[in-house]
């Protein structure tokens, strides 16, 4: 058992990001996944497939959010989500 790791982040920097690690790592230890958020996405709607994402990889140990810059749309839905689950 392990703590999840989800990363909100604009476009494709959160995708970019684990590709790069599990190519110098070969595998993660980790449940992983990445949320990218483009100008036109609606938060209320980026919020709802965060928690899919984030429940699919809770296994009772929680899930560690990260994402890219403070004040940004990634991190306004991290953050309600945080609230929301009590990662």
């Amino acid at each position: 058992m392990a703590v999840g790791l989800l990363l909100i982040t604009h476009d494709g920097i959160g995708r970019d990001l684990l590709a790069t690690a599990l190519s110098t790592l070969g595998s993660s230890p980790l449940e992983t996944a990445s949320l990218p958020v483009s100008q036109t996405d609606e938060p209320d709607a980026l919020l709802a497939r965060a928690m899919e994402l984030g429940d699919a990889m809770d296994d009772g140990n929680g899930v560690l959010v990260l994402t890219d810059m403070y004040g940004s749309t990634p991190s306004n839905v991290a953050t309600r989500l945080v609230r929301e689950r009590g990662w």
